[in-house]
This record gives C-alpha cells, sequence and structure tokens, in this order.
C-alpha cells in the first residue's frame, strides 16, 4: 500500500528525471565516447559528466561519493541508470503527444530556483557554486522544462482512471479509511545539551521557536522549514524512537527537554494534536486516485525498461 511518503518519492523521481533530460536536450552527441544507448539513442561521456555536475548542485554530498575510489564506480553506474530511466520517460512523453508552454516552464523555474537559494544560500552563492560545476542559468531552465514534461506523463496516468478502479482499489485496502492520531510539531536541533539548553532558556524566556530554529537549528532543513515536521502519526516509525517518546509526552504549547537522538539534541514543541478517525470514500477519493495512478505508473515505467533495449558501455 502505497502513502505520503511514496509520493513524495514521486515528486523526487520527477526532479532527477528531470535533470537527466536535460542533459540529454541541451548537450550533442559529438565525438564523445559513448557510454550508454537507449532505444538507439545514446549517451556520450560529455553528456554523462555534465549530468553528474547538475546532481552536484542538487546533491552536495554526491562530491564526497564521487571521490572515494571503493564508491566512484557503483555511484556512476547509479547515475547512468537515472539517465537511461530519464531517456525512457523523454521518448513515453513524446509518444504521447505532451506538450509544455513557456508559462509553464518559467512557473516551474521560479519555484526551483527559489529552493535552490534557500538550499545553497543567496543568489550571490548559488551563483558561484553553479560556476563552479559550469551550470548555466539556461540549464536551469530546461532542468524546470523537462521536469514539466515528466509531471504531465504521470498526470496522464492519473486522468487515465476509471471510478471503477479507484473504488476495487479502496475496497481492497480497507487501511485507507482509517486516519492515526496525528501531533504537529517543530524541532531545533543542536549539536551537544549544552547548547540545546542554552536556545532553551530562550524559548522559555519568550523568543519565538519558529525563529530560532530558523537561526540555530543544524538540521539544514530548519533553513526552509523553520524547524516544522508538519503532522506526524504518533504511532509512526519513521522517527527515532526517542525523539517521538520525547514528542508523545508534551502537552500542546510546551517545549520539551533535550531529547537525544542519532542525530544530536532536540527541542520539540507540540502545536496540535487529532485523534485516530476515519474517514468516508468521498473525503479520501483525490489521495486514493494518486495512490492507484502511482501504483499504475511505476508498473508501465517497469514494462517500459523490460521492452526497451538499453546497452551499457561505461
Amino acid at each position: 500500500m502505497f502513502n505520503r511518503r511514496h509520493l513524495l518519492q514521486w515528486g523526487a523521481l520527477v526532479l532527477c528525471l528531470a535533470i537527466a533530460l536535460v542533459i540529454a536536450l541541451t548537450v550533442g552527441n559529438g565525438g564523445n565516447k559513448v557510454v550508454a544507448e537507449v532505444n538507439g539513442e545514446k549517451v556520450t561521456r560529455t553528456q554523462f559528466d555534465q549530468y553528474t555536475s547538475i546532481m552536484r548542485l542538487f546533491m552536495p554530498q554526491l562530491d564526497q561519493m564521487l571521490g572515494d575510489k571503493e564508491s566512484r564506480a557503483a555511484m556512476e553506474q547509479r547515475i547512468l541508470d537515472s539517465m537511461v530511466s530519464s531517456m525512457l520517460i523523454k521518448q513515453a512523453a513524446i509518444q504521447h503527444g505532451l506538450q509544455v508552454s513557456a508559462e509553464e516552464a518559467d512557473a516551474f523555474y521560479q519555484q526551483t530556483k527559489a529552493e535552490l537559494v534557500a538550499m545553497v544560500g543567496p543568489e550571490e552563492e548559488l551563483s558561484r557554486r553553479m560556476s563552479e560545476l559550469k551550470i548555466d542559468e539556461s540549464e536551469l531552465r530546461d532542468i524546470v522544462s523537462i521536469s514539466v514534461y515528466a509531471d504531465k506523463l504521470y498526470n496522464f496516468f492519473l486522468g487515465q482512471l476509471t471510478e471503477e478502479r479507484v473504488r476495487a482499489f479502496w475496497a481492497e485496502n480497507p487501511d485507507l479509511a482509517k486516519v492515526p492520531a496525528m501531533l504537529e510539531a517543530s524541532h531545533i536541533l543542536s549539536e551537544s545539551l549544552e547548547a540545546a539548553l542554552s536556545v532553551r532558556e530562550r524559548l522559555l524566556a519568550g523568543e519565538d521557536f519558529a525563529a530560532l530554529a530558523e537561526e540555530l537549528s543544524t538540521d539544514p532543513s530548519a533553513k526552509v522549514n523553520r524547524g516544522s515536521l508538519g503532522q506526524i502519526p504518533v504511532d509512526t516509525q519513521d522517527f527515532d524512537a526517542d525523539f517521538m517518546a520525547g514528542a508523545k509526552a508534551l502537552s500542546v504549547g510546551e517545549i520539551s527537554q533535550p531529547v537525544k537522538s542519532p542525530f544530536g539534541w532536540h527541542l520539540i514543541k507540540v502545536h496540535s494534536r487529532t485523534d485516530a478517525t476515519e474517514k468516508s470514500f468521498e473525503e479520501v477519493r483525490d489521495e486514493v486516485t494518486r495512490m492507484v495512478a502511482e501504483t499504475e505508473f511505476e508498473a508501465y515505467f517497469s514494462n517500459l525498461r523490460q521492452q526497451a533495449s538499453i546497452t551499457y558501455k561505461l
């Protein structure tokens, strides 16, 4: 059964496919060494290297992975696999006659650039990093354009679903009606107990939790979400057990004592709680429809790979 995490993974897939497709569109085949061939379409070493540079912009941790001799070969193969997948998606999108307007591409570009600035730093730092990786703004715009193509292909499957198929999926997965008890929480992560206690004193003195999370949290995502973790199922296994125990013990509005996890020391604040309940089909129709579309899209993509003529030469 699919859940919200699977839907978020689809968003990540769209972005990865988009990055790879950009390279296929912006770099000519040239006389460079061919590292893969997909249904007769070639991927050159130049395309592969430029794709890797763009991946490094979005995933700085790749610098270390590619610098390690033991992991480099495996990582390069994973990168090449991503490029192959992107080419299959591109070919499928073309077959379905999908088009992207300039307005759609520009809107997605502005959103992507804002997310990069939030992740990398001020625009000057983003420009410096792009220059270092030899990536220009036109490539970022192309990334956005192709991400819209990939998203439209997914939405194409969404639009093909029948009421009968969606209701059958609902009937086969009764847990979809169940909504667990939830809590909405934020946290501030510190490297040491002393630092966490210092932040807690400031919070108890009346300083704003979100502002301090953005300023002081060692969780990189806090620069974007200001420490918010959103709605969390009380019985989730996706968070550290000690963290969840600390969160569940809090009253609404209360700030925890520092809680230790493998990531450091957390200060947790619970903003709200809701009890477990059940929803009707009409209440979750859209969510169930997306789940079915994702299931069928994954099956479609798996079939694309099985039917494709793919040769690796890396």
